[in-house]
């Protein structure tokens, strides 16, 4: 196969992992033919190694993530999540990964395909828009429980995934194939996020934070290993398609604050708007850019941007200008 620049995007962002760099591609809106690509590069020297293409025979299965980078362990471990394709593989060795979560491990001949995980879903997935791979790959630090190592994955469609990182499916059961329902993971949430994620969820002290299109905040505590169907406390606020950009600073597990970019206005060219919450309780808003008049305007909004937090000041992306933001002086 040829790699087609005019056919592919690199959408997601890219990953540094001891050494290497990887880059995904997706697709330009759809616009066939495309496939999911990775590739890995030597960080010093550019070289080339390795490549995975996700769907070679039938097209699409796009890495996109709506920006998100690929996700690594502490072992180096890469993951990625795939969008509305065909489905028909052949273990790990071949065959086609439309609606997946994909795990590799690097080695010296190239990226390797370790393990997956394919919702029984799938198909209904690929036939309504429905990509699983809209939303980033989270991986949570060590949990109690059976399952120490343990990913959040959730789309479209709003369905929550926990899955272990380690073996991703009981009884190597990647694809159950007529069910009604993935018991071979560890958690399923079906429809929790109801506006459906194209963004990246946040993770703090025992916490992830999910903004779906449309929809609160909501933030869902982890419990023995376990996400709660009912969250911990939402937001008052609304974020408008495609959701929130989200991020957390705090002073280790005191001080949190979830910092959340509202885009919707990305489409109008209107105005980004940056909104800082009480991490503890999202029901409490601490700050809002839109609050103080033009004073504190980051710019025109632009889709699937992410605050960036550090040093005490948070660092905002919009069109043609980069804001920073940071505790006024005492008059």
């Amino acid at each position: 196969m040829s790699f087609d620049p005019a056919r592919q995007l690199a959408r997601a962002g890219l990953l540094l992992s001891n050494g290497i760099v990887y880059v995904a591609y997706g697709s330009h809106c759809d616009r066939p033919r495309f496939q999911g690509w990775m590739f890995a590069y030597d960080a010093a020297t550019l070289v080339g190694k390795g490549v995975f293409v996700t769907a070679p025979e039938h097209g699409k299965a796009a890495i996109w993530m709506s920006g998100a980078a690929p996700a690594a362990d502490s072992m180096g471990n890469v993951f990625v999540a795939t969008g509305d394709g065909w489905f028909d593989a052949q273990g790990v060795s071949a065959g086609e990964f439309g609606n997946s979560i994909l795990k590799f491990a690097p080695r010296a001949a190239g990226l390797t395909l370790m393990d997956y995980f394919t919702p029984f879903n799938q198909a209904a997935l690929a036939r309504h828009d429905g990509d699983l791979g809209s939303g980033g790959v989270l991986l949570l630090p060590d949990q109690p429980g059976r399952h120490p190592h343990v990913l959040v994955e959730t789309g479209k469609a709003g369905t929550l995934y926990l899955v272990d990182r380690d073996t991703m499916t009981a009884n190597n059961l990647h694809y159950c194939a007529g069910c009604t329902a993935d018991r071979q993971i560890v958690q399923e949430l079906p429809a929790a996020i109801p506006g459906g994620v194209w963004g990246m969820p946040a993770y703090w002290n025992g916490t992830v934070y999910v903004s779906g299109s449309q929809d609160i905040l909501r933030a869902l505590s982890l419990k023995e290993g376990h996400l709660e169907s009912a969250p911990a406390s939402v937001s008052k606020e609304l974020c408008e398609y495609p959701g929130c950009g989200l991020s957390v600073s705090a002073n280790g597990s005191r001080d949190g604050i979830l910092w959340a970019l509202q885009v919707g206005a990305d489409d109008s060219k209107g105005p980004a708007v940056l909104r800082a919450y009480d991490a503890r309780d999202l029901g409490r808003l601490l700050y809002a850019s839109d609050q103080q008049g033009q004073r504190d305007v980051p710019g025109g909004a632009v889709k699937f941007s992410i605050p960036t937090v550090v040093n005490g000041k948070a660092y905002v992306g919009g069109a043609g200008q980069l804001t920073v933001f940071g505790l006024l002086p005492h008059p």
